[in-house]
């Protein structure tokens, strides 16, 4: 059994996060045992909860040389991976800095729940167990803005891979989406009424409450009249104007 295998296993029957160092699953070169001391992932302290966007810093010591690449990898604690480094999600990169220091900022996401995270170098490896938290949120419309009956459009963030279903007060399905593994999703909502309604957006133990305005939204014949426009675009070709753009006017409804 490697290193990293065994390592999966503690942590998941004692559970805690306790600071490990072992060596790369993917080098070939022979390395050296160290004391767990000798590289270790120092903030945030282990077990506790993270989320997209933490720093995660620490000190490799005299294990890596300055410049030296280090990926930032995430991995589910009961995914099925038996190696961080090599079956995790990179969700960041840096390089090693003056007397080993480590600090990268998580820029990818990795699913709610006990997760083990890394820095990854090409002959040493150590990181904590914490419990991760995505944000469940909307990002658009924005607030105060209508929501149109007939391209209702809604978008947020959550946890990678999870289902999101999106119903009105009265308990009526409407919508639902899959949170993408970047941690972002996109829902199309259907058999809206005009007017203001609130909708609730689940997402296993997670759920929100968004009010919005239904409205129609029509477009109008172009403010062109036909013959004309037709000259017009005519002679935009023959001059060599370019495209001829036609202003439209556009209604927004409220009921």
């Amino acid at each position: 059994m490697n290193r990293s295998l065994r390592t999966l296993l503690i942590s998941a029957t004692v559970a805690v996060g306790a600071v490990v160092a072992v060596p790369a699953a993917a080098s070939a070169a022979l390395i050296e045992d160290r004391a767990a001391d000798d590289f270790a992932m120092t903030s945030p302290v282990a077990s506790s909860t993270v989320a997209p966007g933490q720093v995660y810093a620490g000190n490799v010591g005299d294990l890596a040389v300055e410049g030296d690449p280090v990926r930032l990898m995430a991995m589910p604690l009961f995914s099925g991976g038996s190696a961080v480094c090599d079956d995790g999600i990179q969700i960041g990169a840096g390089t090693v800095g003056p007397g080993g220091a480590l600090e990268i900022t998580a820029t990818g996401a990795v699913a709610d729940g006990l997760t083990l995270v890394f820095f990854c170098h090409d002959t040493v490896s150590g990181g904590n167990l914490y419990t991760m938290d995505n944000p469940f949120e909307l990002r658009s419309p924005g607030a105060g803005e209508g929501l149109p009956v007939d391209r209702a459009v809604v978008t947020g963030v959550g946890s990678p891979g999870a289902q999101v279903d999106v119903r009105t007060a009265d308990g009526s399905p409407v919508g639902s989406a899959v949170v993408g593994q970047d941690g972002t999703w996109s829902a199309t909502l259907s058999d809206l009424a005009q007017g203001p309604t609130t909708i609730t957006f689940t997402q296993g133990s997670k759920s929100f409450d968004a009010d919005f305005t239904i409205v129609s939204e029509s477009e109008s014949t172009p403010l062109v009249d036909p013959v004309t426009g037709g000259t017009l675009a005519a002679s935009a070709l023959v001059l060599g104007l370019g495209v001829l753009v036609l202003r439209r006017r556009r209604t927004r409804t409220a009921v």
